[in-house]
């Protein structure tokens, strides 16, 4: 598993024998970003339930990731499923997408 930042990695799975490796290492928290134009999927890992900061770390890796292909790209638009990290009143998930929007020069939808 490779650190990306503080709250996202990025996990190479190599396979192993039938029951080898089973003994657990901790919990990770699946966090998936699907291209609705494309139908890719990147999936990232985080270390604890799906938090607001998480998410947007995600978001921001995705596009840096991918800035070569959405080079004519300026409004974003993003379906959430509502739970307890991305609901409207929740302040730091709206600054931290404020701020993505802003430094990405996007506009979100």
């Amino acid at each position: 598993m490779k650190m990306v930042c503080d709250r996202v990695f990025i996990l190479t799975i190599t396979p192993k024998a039938d029951d080898q490796g089973t003994e657990g290492h901790g919990k990770v928290v699946p966090f998936g970003i699907l291209n609705m134009q494309t139908d890719e999927l990147a999936l990232y890992l985080g270390q604890s339930a799906e938090m607001p900061d998480f998410i947007v770390d995600c978001l921001d890796h995705g596009r840096a990731d991918n800035q070569p292909n959405y080079l004519e790209t300026h409004t974003l638009a993003i379906n959430l499923d509502g739970g307890g990290a991305t609901r409207l009143d929740r302040t730091q998930f709206i600054k931290r997408m404020v701020s993505f929007s802003r430094d990405m020069g996007l506009t979100l939808e």
